[in-house]
Parts: C-alpha cells; sequence; structure tokens
C-alpha cells in the first residue's frame, strides 16, 4: 500500500511541475493582427518573438510596449468552429494608443459560429485606454484559485461569462471566488460554483 501511495504521490507531482514549468507569461507585440499568429507573442515586454501561441497555461499581457501605432486590431478568429482562443490571465491595463480587441461570431469570415468561447484559468482585466467590439463572445473562466473580472465597464455586447465553469461542463470545478472590480455593461454572468463577489 506504501509503495502505491509513493507512485502516486511521485505522479501526481510529476503532472505538477510539468504543468507550471511549461506556464510562462507571453506578451502581445507588433501593433495588431490575428491572436493565432506565433510571431506576434514575445516571452517580454517589447521582445523578439518566441513563436509560439498561447495555451490555458499561459498568462498574456499586453502593455505600452505592444502598440507603436494608434487604433490596432487585435481579433481572434472565427473559423467556424466555436473555438476562440485559451489563456490562464489576460491583462490589458497600461496599453496605449487605443487599441481593440475584437473577437465576433463573423469576423474575419461570414461563416460564423453560435458563439465564439475562449478558455480561461486566470482572472480578466481591460483599461479603459481600449476598445472592446465583441459578438457572441463567451468566456469560460475555470480558474482553481480565486480571480479576478475587472471589465473597466465597457459595453460587453452579448457576452457571458461562466464562472467557475468547470462544474458547469460535467467537470468538479473549483469552489472558489471571482471578484468583479467593475460595472457588467450588457454581459450575463453563469455561476456554476464558488462565490461572485
Amino acid at each position: 500500500m506504501k509503495k502505491l501511495y509513493a507512485k502516486t504521490v511521485v505522479a501526481l507531482l510529476c503532472v505538477l511541475i510539468t504543468h507550471f514549468a511549461s506556464a510562462q507569461k507571453l506578451y502581445w507585440v507588433g501593433n495588431g493582427g490575428d491572436w493565432h499568429d506565433s510571431t506576434r507573442w514575445s516571452l517580454t515586454s517589447g521582445g523578439p518573438s518566441a513563436g509560439v501561441i498561447p495555451t490555458i497555461s499561459d498568462s498574456v499581457i499586453f502593455d505600452v510596449n505592444s502598440f507603436t501605432l494608434p487604433s490596432q486590431v487585435v481579433y481572434i478568429p472565427d473559423d467556424g468552429d466555436n473555438n476562440g482562443a485559451s489563456f490562464a490571465t489576460m491583462d490589458w491595463r497600461g496599453v496605449s494608443n487605443t487599441p481593440t480587441l475584437r473577437i465576433r461570431k463573423d469576423y474575419p469570415s461570414p461563416t460564423a459560429s453560435v458563439w465564439i468561447s475562449n478558455s480561461v484559468a486566470g482572472s480578466i482585466y481591460f483599461d479603459d485606454n481600449m476598445i472592446l467590439d465583441f459578438s457572441a463572445v463567451d468566456f469560460e473562466m475555470s480558474s482553481s484559485v480565486a480571480y479576478v473580472l475587472d471589465t473597466r465597464g465597457h459595453n460587453l455586447s452579448n457576452t457571458s461569462f461562466a464562472i467557475n465553469f468547470g462544474a458547469a461542463a460535467g467537470r468538479p470545478g473549483e469552489a472558489v471566488t471571482c471578484a468583479l472590480l467593475s460595472d457588467l455593461n450588457n454581459a450575463s454572468v453563469i455561476v456554476s460554483k464558488g462565490t461572485f463577489q
């Protein structure tokens, strides 16, 4: 029994180490473009391309070095399969030049999904100095630790936030707290488990 327990603990530690070793901070660079363009993500603010696309383990940061030109658009495309982006935390605080985050069920092609579903394992922070161009967007938030939602009061145009999403998807889900830091404007919230504060 002790050997089985020890093997289980070792296996669990290997999984956790692999997960946390692969998690990274990725910075958006090079003005506007497609979220899934690997040349747009860097390991440092304003740095060279890392040649990767964010996963559910990666935090994504848009900062003062992301946009050197005004009115640039970062878009998560609708490929007709309802799948958007995956990330841990998304942080737009401190951006310059009034960029737009565009997630629309009909952009860039008219082949529209019903929803654009984005998988989130952390917090979402928008900024006052940005524009949100959303249509039928869903953020499936499933962090295992307390997290934050800060919309800055932007019009979210029919966006939904599924809080502690795992419980709704038939997975265990986490009974953790999601703290709302600013007003929700034209959005819905579905709380599957835990606390929405």
